[in-house]
């Protein structure tokens, strides 16, 4: 992927799409990643990232390489890293999620990235863990809590998927 045309691509995405990128692999994945966090930084959006702790280290590694310093980044809460698994465990009842304790976490998440007056960029990868675990119900389920929050306070948010997820599903 060429860094120019992503970042003219991120440069005109809404602050209130829900955008959604399907990824061959894991370089795709965090070469897009990036992209996306380094525009919205140098945009300057709060950005939150819900991610696997090994692809935040990743992100800050690649964030650092590309000249960020991503200790000032957080501590000014323009960059808010959340580990997705700890988060997910948060509002699960019975490894279902629950909307009233989804509200009530993402708000005050939601309430830290704009008490700067930035606009907010977000990615989230809670719905890949679902997946990966075999609870698709769990999965459609947090998308649409997800996208019920979305609908009443829009911000940018990004969702990727690994392709594999959907290789061998039969459809109707």
């Amino acid at each position: 992927t060429n860094s120019v045309d992503n970042s003219l691509f991120w440069g005109t995405i809404s602050t209130v799409d829900h955008v959604v990128y399907l990824y061959d692999g894991e370089e795709d994945f965090l070469g897009l990643l990036t992209d996306y966090v380094t525009n919205g930084i140098q945009s300057n959006e709060c950005v939150v990232v819900m991610a696997t702790q090994e692809h935040l280290f990743q992100l800050e590694s690649r964030m650092r390489s590309q000249g960020l310093n991503v200790f000032d980044l957080k501590l000014s809460e323009q960059f808010i890293p959340v580990d997705a698994r700890t988060f997910l465990e948060t509002f699960l009842i019975s490894d279902q999620p629950d909307a009233v304790l989804f509200n009530h976490l993402f708000s005050l998440l939601h309430t830290k990235a704009t008490k700067h007056k930035r606009k907010i960029r977000a990615f989230g990868e809670m719905v890949v863990l679902f997946w990966h675990k075999g609870q698709q119900s769990a999965t459609i389920q947090l998308e649409q809590i997800l996208s019920e929050f979305h609908s009443k306070d829009p911000f940018c948010l990004l969702c990727a998927y690994p392709k594999t997820l959907f290789t061998g599903l039969e459809y109707d």
